[in-house]
């Protein structure tokens, strides 16, 4: 099988610092989820090796509907075929991350941490809260101070992870943890097409539920850039990483 020569990793040594460095790769064109997956595959197996430091990867997608773990359930919500949604070039992935179904394209800032949680000393919830909580202050950037994380599901009490705006769902997080080391991560609506999720899929699987986006709520065009710069700002900031090193490529 050929292999795409701008994911391989390439590494000679490990890592050994006592610093807490921060890898940042912000991709200024859209990113296929496939290709996105396999770079998050071999980044990750570096990570896991201390052949490389945490590293953020940032990034739009083409359109695309993902399905996480809970593939029974996600399946179900997914309003229309598969047929139709590759008529409207619109993929449908499963996906090794958790949650449910949810849909990435252009206008969305995509986040996908490979960090060693170990190193970290930082449990699963405590890391999802965390991603969260880098959404939520991303958001008061803009104005916005009523943005919260994890809320209960009102149909059956179980837990909703997310960044939410009364019940409109402003950042999704699905996150997979192997080996201590993460990867998938969060995805903030920044300019995102709202109707595409509307019309096409139940986000998460969630009835009576809305989605919404920066733009949508402080009414006005945002600039990705800025964005991207804001969630590398919140990242530090929320893990304490002393050196950040950030690449547009």
């Amino acid at each position: 099988m050929a292999v795409d020569a701008s994911v391989v990793v390439v590494v000679t040594r490990r890592i050994m610092s006592t610093t807490k460095t921060l890898s940042v790769r912000i991709f200024q064109h859209v990113v296929p989820y496939a290709r996105a997956q396999q770079l998050q595959r071999a980044m990750h197996c570096a990570r896991k090796n201390a052949f490389v430091p945490d590293t953020l990867l940032i990034l739009q997608h083409p359109p695309v509907v993902t399905v996480g773990k809970r593939s029974e359930v996600g399946l179900k919500s997914i309003k229309t075929s598969e047929e139709k949604l590759r008529e409207l070039k619109c993929d449908v992935i499963k996906s090794d991350r958790g949650g449910d179904v949810t849909y990435h394209g252009p206008g969305q800032v995509v986040v996908y941490p490979v960090i060693h949680l170990r190193e970290q000393k930082l449990g699963a919830r405590k890391y999802v809260e965390k991603l969260e909580n880098v959404m939520i202050e991303v958001a008061k950037k803009y104005g916005i101070t009523n943005a919260r994380g994890q809320m209960k599901n009102e149909e059956d009490g179980s837990d909703m992870s997310g960044v939410w705006v009364g019940k409109k769902k402003l950042g999704a997080v699905g996150v997979k943890i192997s080996g201590g080391v993460t990867s998938h991560g969060f995805a903030l609506n920044s300019e995102t097409d709202l109707e595409f999720f509307r019309e096409h899929i139940l986000p998460c699987g969630l009835k009576g539920m809305d989605v919404t986006s920066l733009k949508d709520l402080v009414g006005e065009e945002v600039k990705m850039e800025r964005v991207e710069v804001e969630i590398v700002d919140a990242f530090a900031k929320e893990y304490g990483y002393t050196e950040v090193y950030t690449r547009r490529c």
